[in-house]
């Protein structure tokens, strides 16, 4: 890393990048806040990118328009294709954090196919585009967060020659879909009330005998009340999902050892931190229409002794 004057630009983006992670994303800091200071504020760095993409389709506090939401998608895309030579520099201004970012696509060799699915991912948000089946959910799971995996990987690998490893790319891929998934089930009634948004499938909520309407109520539901109107239908679907989200997590353990060793505890971490937010949900009676499950702080420590535990097995 090199190193910056202090008042710097980029150290200023940098600084930047990592207080918005830190501020917007707690689980994910806890975990990656342990790599080396480069790789670190190298996540930071993706991470500020994919939140600024994720508020410009998500964020109704800005009060942005959809014609401004849709410009200001094409912006970032415009700054990446510029940056990658295969087009002009726009016009608009820069983001404070962005050349953090450009220093580490340019650092690490990131390639931009994850950035552009992720940008098209959210595009996807913008006209709220139902998910009819469960391969829609995937979808829209693998742009907006399987992307995240593969533009995180060239700062977490140990060899850049692994990236050539297909089976790795696609578990690397997975974990992003599986953290999709957590923040879905997580999120039900958050996305209900502040964004008329329901991710679930209408297929696995027809196989279920479960609607739109039903689960609407339920995040209008006052109290303790609505952990005795939670239908038997509903926690068997969201046990479902679940699964589907754990068997990523664990698909991903096989190739820990294609991980940097300084990597494998803040990966480890995440992951562990990340799916244990659907065994609380199912310890809160299910509740994640009125309530915001996340883990404690013993959880959070039992969880990260874990994790020390298993990178120190792997590196041993």
């Amino acid at each position: 890393m090199a190193t910056y004057k202090e008042g710097d630009a980029l150290q200023k983006a940098y600084l930047e990048a990592a207080s918005i992670m830190k501020h917007r994303a707690k689980s994910f800091h806890e975990a990656f806040k342990h790599l080396p200071r480069d790789r670190y504020l190298g996540v930071c760095a993706l991470y500020a990118f994919n939140r600024e993409a994720d508020d410009l389709a998500d964020d109704e506090k800005r009060g942005l328009s959809l014609q401004e939401k849709e410009e200001g998608l094409d912006a970032l895309e415009e700054r990446l294709q510029a940056f990658y030579g295969r087009g002009s520099i726009p016009t608009q201004r820069v983001p404070t954090y962005w050349p953090a970012l450009e220093d580490t696509l340019a650092r690490f060799q990131v390639p931009i196919t994850p950035l552009l699915s992720q940008l098209e991912g959210q595009r996807s948000d913008l006209y709220q585009r139902e998910m009819e089946t469960f391969s829609d959910l995937l979808l829209y799971s693998r742009q907006v967060a399987g992307s995240v995996g593969l533009m995180l990987l060239p700062l977490l690998v140990k060899e850049q020659s692994l990236l050539k490893d297909q089976a790795f790319l696609k578990a690397a891929e997975d974990l992003g879909v599986a953290m999709q998934l957590t923040n879905i089930l997580r999120d039900i009634g958050e996305d209900l009330r502040e964004r008329q948004r329901l991710y679930l499938p209408k297929d696995s909520l027809a196989a279920h005998g479960l609607s739109m309407d039903t689960l609407v109520t339920l995040s209008k539901t006052p109290g303790e009340k609505v952990e005795e109107a939670i239908p038997e239908h509903f926690k068997a679907l969201f046990d479902t999902l679940h699964e589907e989200a754990r068997k990523r997590y664990r698909a991903f353990w096989p190739f820990l050892k294609y991980v940097h060793e300084s990597a494998r505890m803040p990966l480890l971490s995440a992951a562990h931190l990340y799916e244990a937010i659907g065994d609380v949900a199912k310890a809160a009676q299910y509740n994640v229409f009125t309530k915001r499950n996340y883990t404690d702080a013993w959880t959070r420590g039992k969880l990260l002794l874990k994790a020390s535990v298993l990178s120190k097995d792997l590196t041993s």
